[in-house]
Parts: C-alpha cells; structure tokens; sequence
C-alpha cells in the first residue's frame, strides 16, 4: 500500500539514453516489477514535481504524473491522487510512448481511479519513431489503458499537445490517450476535461 505521500522534486532526464525494454518514469511509483503482488492501493499521494525527458531515447517510454505503469494480473485502486506538475517530453524514441498527466499505462491488471486530478500540462515534442509499433498516446489523464478500467469523480484540467513529427500515428485525449477494447472495459463515471487537446 501506498498512502499520503508526495512528490516536490524535479525529475530531468537528458542525454541519450539506450534500455532494452522500457524507459519508465514517475513522480510517485515508477513500474512494478512483481506479478506476485495479488493488490495493490494508492490513496492520498501528490506530485508538484515537473518531470522533462530530453533528448534520444532509444527504447520505449511510459510517463506519468504519479505513476509509470501498472502491469501483471493484480487489482489496483487508487483514491484521493492529484498531480500539478508539468510533463515535457522534447526528443526521440525508437519504440512506442506512452504519457498521462496521472499514469502512463497500464497492461494486463484491472484498476480503478476515484477523485483524482490532472491540474499540469503534458508537451510531448519531436516524437519520431522508426518501428510499426511505435505510436505515440497522450492523455491529460492517462496515456494508453490494456485492461479493465474504471475513473469515477475524476479531472484533466491541463493542456495536452503534441509538437513535431511522429514516423507512425499519435493518439491525443483530454481524459485518455487510447484503450485496448478486445476483452476489456473502461468505464467513466462523472469524469470531466476542462484542457484543450
């Protein structure tokens, strides 16, 4: 369990930087890395930190708010979460990127969001990629969902843009970058965006 925790510092990410698999990169929780883990809870916790990744990426990129990513079958919930830093992304990755303002993605496990806040921009610039599986999903709230998911009482308040070229396609959402629809759900309950896209 994660609770009443926050975030102040700065996160900046600069120079090339070269990773097998994933680039992963959060104000709270970056990714994790244990598919024994049955549940897990997140309530109370805040990020003001701004979070910049320059330059070459050569791998793929998952960036939050407050959180990486959330992977494996196991349930996550989450309460109470608000972030108010800024977001930037300004360079080049060779495989897919994935930016939320609150979580960059998720795969393969059912979670639930419930009163969270996007309040801070999420920029993602010069996005060029050089793979069929490169895409680029940006969301105020969350960048890509692959699995079930559900947001009640939840706000992007923040701009979401997207500057520059992408190789392959780039998905932007005021609330959601894109969801995997096959044999998954995504419900929104009383879930609004105020940011432009």
């Amino acid at each position: 369990r994660i609770s009443n925790s926050n975030n102040s510092g700065d996160i900046r990410i600069e120079g090339k930087t070269s990773v097998k698999g994933f680039a992963v990169y959060a104000g709270i929780f970056g990714y994790n890395a244990s598919a024994n883990v049955q549940e897990i809870e997140v309530d109370g916790c805040d990020n003001t930190g701004n979070i910049y990744v320059g330059d070459k990426l050569i791998g793929e990129l998952m960036c939050g708010g407050l959180f990486g990513m959330f992977r494996y079958n196991h349930t996550v919930t989450v309460s109470d979460c608000n972030n108010e830093g800024s977001i930037t992304i300004n360079n080049q990755t060779t495989k897919a990127a994935t930016v939320g303002g609150i979580i960059g993605r998720t795969w393969d496990c059912p979670i639930s969001f419930t009163n969270c806040h996007n309040k801070n921009t999420a920029t993602v610039s010069h996005v060029t990629n050089a793979s069929a599986d490169c895409n680029a999903f940006i969301g105020g709230f969350a960048g890509l969902f692959l699995g079930d998911t559900t947001l009640k009482q939840c706000t992007n308040s923040a701009n979401v843009s997207i500057l520059g070229n992408t190789t392959y396609d780039a998905y932007l959402g005021g609330i959601v970058g894109g969801f995997r629809t096959k044999e998954t759900t995504l419900t929104l309950e009383d879930v609004h965006n105020s940011g432009q896209v």
